[in-house]
């Protein structure tokens, strides 16, 4: 049943980016490099020197510093993630390529519940939108991260698989959120009990980020209107997310979850998990 009701590939993604960047996106991706371009000419200008001077606080999506690395035994272990990637830093590497199939059936989860019913023409609105947006803040974004590891999505034609990745990205983070604190069974998206926490340190992992004022706040106000309702309910999921709410009422009276299925095997897993790490 959980199959069928995914009817985003990432096939159809790659041709929504392709469709989109025909259509005029690229239009609004020139516009939004003009502010952020600056920042990046002042960059380039300084050479390897500015590189080596720029701390954590330079980057809304840090990486951990080499010397920290150096001085950690197993530092792969410690601060690259398992199961998903998110953002660009560890996108596209071998071992994290199952992760990618879950990330399309969480973010085709988190688009239907931001159209509120089965509709696929809208469903196709708010892509059109999400895919619109990241386009016009593409440098904005790109900021947010490491300049060397940007790299290979510097060039123009790179902006495509960049969209396409924080898109994608984005939404799947979210609807996991939201499916660790509402409490859909994981059985839904294939993952196994296993996994659990693995996802749960990954999402909290320093190099595994997304920007929130550049990405997530937007994304964020797709599932509920108006936008303060759209706040309200996330800074409970992210107290909830991060084991500070112990009252679920507000997730009862949202998602009417009936009492049996407010300490759902999905949520009580993922709890026990990070307990007994």
């Amino acid at each position: 049943m959980a199959r069928e009701e995914v009817r985003l590939s990432e096939k159809d993604m790659r041709n929504l980016a392709k469709a989109e960047k025909a259509a005029g996106g690229g239009g609004g991706r020139g516009g939004g490099g003009g502010g952020g371009g600056g920042g990046g000419g002042g960059g380039g200008g300084g050479g390897g020197g500015i590189e080596e001077t720029k701390t954590l606080d330079d980057f809304v999506c840090p990486k951990v510093p080499q010397r920290l690395r150096s001085d950690v035994k197993d530092a792969e272990d410690c601060f690259e993630p398992k199961v998903i990637s998110l953002g660009p830093y560890h996108h596209g590497k071998p071992h994290l390529k199952e992760g990618e199939s879950l990330k399309l059936k969480l973010a085709a989860t988190y688009i239907q519940l931001a159209a509120g019913s089965k509709d696929q023409a809208l469903e196709q609105s708010i892509l059109d939108d999400i895919y619109n947006t990241i386009s016009s803040k593409v440098e904005e974004l790109k900021a947010c991260y490491d300049a060397e590891s940007m790299e290979k999505f510097g060039r123009d034609d790179d902006d495509e698989e960049f969209i396409v990745m924080m898109m994608l990205d984005g939404c799947a983070l979210l609807a996991y959120i939201l499916c660790v604190c509402v409490g859909f069974p994981h059985e839904k998206f294939n993952i196994r009990y296993q996994d659990l926490s693995r996802i749960h340190q990954d999402v909290l992992l320093l190099e595994n980020q997304l920007p929130y004022q550049s990405l997530l706040r937007h994304l964020m106000v797709q599932i509920m209107d108006p936008e303060q309702r759209a706040m309200d309910l996330w800074t409970a999921m992210f107290q909830e997310f991060f084991g500070m709410n112990e009252d679920r009422s507000f997730f009862r009276d949202l998602f009417f979850i009936g009492a049996d299925q407010e300490e759902n095997l999905f949520l009580r897993q993922t709890k026990n998990r990070k307990r007994n790490m």
